[in-house]
């Protein structure tokens, strides 16, 4: 038999991973084999007798004493059997210990962390100024769950929360997010910057990367408002300062320096073009000197009352003292709701077409086109779809070919369509101009916007009008002194007959008037529609900036993301607009003497053809005025 090893210790601890050790141990020897591993005594012999013809020998390692002086029996059985009560080892009994004084600690922390006064105990710091007032007031109760969502809950709330048993519940964030929803974009509240991944993208200076993947760290993670707004640090701190080493956590540009590392500044701040098409350099240059005006930043831009933004003065402040004049001049002969067409009777006669009673000063050579909204209330007659491709979006009869039977066609259809239109305005008045536009936009016109496109109209009005032209005998004169002399006569926002162009007119009371722009705004809903293509070249011509009014002139139109038109009825709007990924505030810069003048930061730029691109509907592609 081999002999055993010899022991790798002279402590007699041999079995130092075992979590039993042979219990005749502590009175001598343990014995050669040990305890099993559940802790009890196999009772081996102290050696295995070998067999010589009919004796038994003791075969006894000379390390465990040698042969036995009694030695095997006859059956060849040892005498010598190890019984022992095993009994754990030191390390144990040292484990059991550790375990038992964690959970102890464990208990006692569970049983601290239950009681009321749990929250001042782990409170890491006192809050800022801003947030002090969560501690007073009707909600002081709550104090930490106002913004730590496990703030009143239990320990066995905490541990589900950690192990995801309960789902996913509200966040530190969520009611960081819900507390500030008037200032924050609850959508965008977790995204880099607080704004959409499509303006992170379309940001950044002339250096920075094409791809948004190559500046910013997986830029559609989430990200806890703490990650840059630490509270707890005290009263004085700044929730809004950040390190450069904060920046950089999510950017992947390093860099050293604010001034010499920084990406340039580029187009910013400006993101689309300025909804009011003002060109700063040929005002400075020509306009204001030719008024013999000082040209200042403050004569147009004052602060807001936080004074972060300088915001645009009103037109009457701005802009009136230049504009009013060539407005007055281009509303001088008022705006046609209707006006009757010159139509060759004869020819139509001829044709087999018969318009009815049409008067005689409206009788000759084909000619005239429809107003913008003769033309809107013409749109609901289904005859008509076809004299549009023949005659245009504006219906007109200047090109009209007496030889020509289709056009004839069309042309004794739209005669029709006037007719009936003048009959249904002396009938109804402005139910008729409702009814008629709330089919054209497929929905209800009533209301304000109705007051707004009727303008004051009186059926006496109507009724006056189609009594000069259908009813009375017609005046041989109707010349242009006795025409002027009339209009001389009505107010602005006032109706008036004009027999020289046998029209129904309506004078605007200038900048701003709402019967304009009531049109124009219903004119552009259906350009938006699904006939847009029909009315898309009156809305071009009503916005021309020589049309009468000279909106266009101005007023900028955005082509809108379903294809229709946006007309910018006034300038930038901070409490309208999202938010910037960005945030600048005018007042401490424009205190600093170097900084107190606009022109220090904003430099026009005198070559720029800013207002030459205005004369597309994308508001993103746009030449800025200013210098970068």
């Amino acid at each position: 038999m081999r002999d055993p090893r010899e022991p790798l210790t002279t402590d007699g601890y041999q079995r130092p991973q075992q979590a039993w050790q042979c219990g005749l141990a502590d009175e001598g020897p343990p014995c050669p084999l040990g305890p099993t591993g559940s802790g009890h005594c196999p009772a081996m012999a102290a050696c295995r007798p070998l067999r010589d013809g009919e004796r038994w020998h003791c075969n006894r390692s000379s390390l465990r004493g040698g042969v036995c002086a009694d030695g095997p029996d006859h059956e060849g059985r040892c005498p010598i059997v190890f019984r022992c009560t095993p009994v754990r080892s030191l390390r144990t009994r040292r484990g059991r210990f550790i375990v038992g004084v964690a959970v102890a600690a464990i208990g006692a922390a569970c049983m601290a962390l239950s009681g009321s006064w749990r929250n001042e105990l782990i409170a890491p710091g006192p809050l800022s100024v801003h947030h002090a007032q969560l501690l007073d007031g009707e909600h002081a109760t709550l104090r930490c769950a106002q913004c730590h969502a496990a703030g009143e809950a239990s320990i066995v709330q905490w541990w589900k929360r950690t192990t995801g048993a309960n789902g996913q519940g509200a966040t530190q964030s969520t009611l960081c997010a819900a507390c500030h929803s008037e200032t924050v974009d609850r959508e965008f509240s977790l995204a880099a910057h607080g704004v959409a991944i499509e303006t992170l993208a379309s940001a950044g200076g002339a250096r920075a990367p094409a791809r948004l993947e190559d500046r910013l760290r997986d830029p559609r993670e989430s990200i806890a408002c703490s990650a840059c707004h630490r509270e707890h640090q005290g009263q004085n701190h700044n929730l809004v300062a950040m390190s450069s080493d904060a920046c950089q956590a999510c950017h992947r540009q390093r860099y050293d320096s604010f001034a010499g590392d920084h990406a340039d500044f580029a187009q910013w701040p400006y993101q689309r073009r300025t909804r009011i098409a003002f060109d700063h350099a040929s005002h400075q240059a020509k306009h204001y000197p030719a008024e013999k005006q000082p040209f200042t930043c403050a004569a147009c831009h004052q602060p807001d009352a936080t004074g972060e933004r300088q915001l645009t003065g009103s037109y009457a402040t701005t802009c009136a003292e230049c504009h009013d004049k060539s407005i007055a001049t281009s509303l001088a002969d008022g705006m046609p709701l209707i006006a009757l067409p010159t139509l060759d009777v004869d020819a139509l006669s001829e044709a087999g077409h018969d318009v009815g009673p049409w008067p005689d000063d409206a009788t000759g050579d084909f000619e005239g086109a429809a107003p913008m909204p003769t033309a809107l209330l013409l749109a609901t007659n289904p005859q008509l779809e076809e004299s549009l491709k023949e005659l245009g979006p504006s219906l007109d009869l200047y090109d009209v070919d007496p030889d020509d039977a289709q056009q004839l066609r069309a042309a004794a259809v739209v005669g029709g369509g006037y007719r009936e239109l003048t009959d249904d305005l002396a009938e109804r008045g402005q139910a008729a101009i409702a009814e008629r536009l709330s089919k054209v936009l497929s929905r209800e016109v009533a209301g304000s916007e109705l007051v707004g496109l009727a303008g004051g109209l009186s059926p006496d009005v109507a009724r006056a009008y189609w009594d000069r032209w259908f009813a009375k005998p017609q005046a041989a004169d109707g010349g242009q002194g006795d025409r002027a002399a009339e209009l001389s006569k009505v107010t602005a926002g006032g109706w008036v007959r004009d027999d020289l162009t046998l029209s129904l007119r309506y004078r605007p009371v200038g900048h701003a008037d709402p019967w304009l722009r009531a049109w124009l705004d219903v004119l552009t809903e259906a350009a938006r529609g699904a006939n847009g293509a029909w009315f898309e070249p009156l809305f071009r011509a009503a916005m021309k900036p020589t049309a009468p009014g000279q909106c266009g002139s101005c007023h900028s139109v955005d082509r809108a993301a379903d294809g229709g038109f946006t007309i910018q009825w006034r300038p930038f709007e901070p409490a309208d607009e999202p938010r910037s990924f960005t945030r600048f505030s005018h007042g401490p810069h424009i205190i600093q003497p170097q900084t107190g003048d606009c022109a220090s930061c904003h430099r026009i730029s005198a070559n720029a053809q800013a207002v030459a691109s205005y004369s597309g509907d994308d508001p993103q592609e746009f030449v800025a005025g200013f210098e970068p």
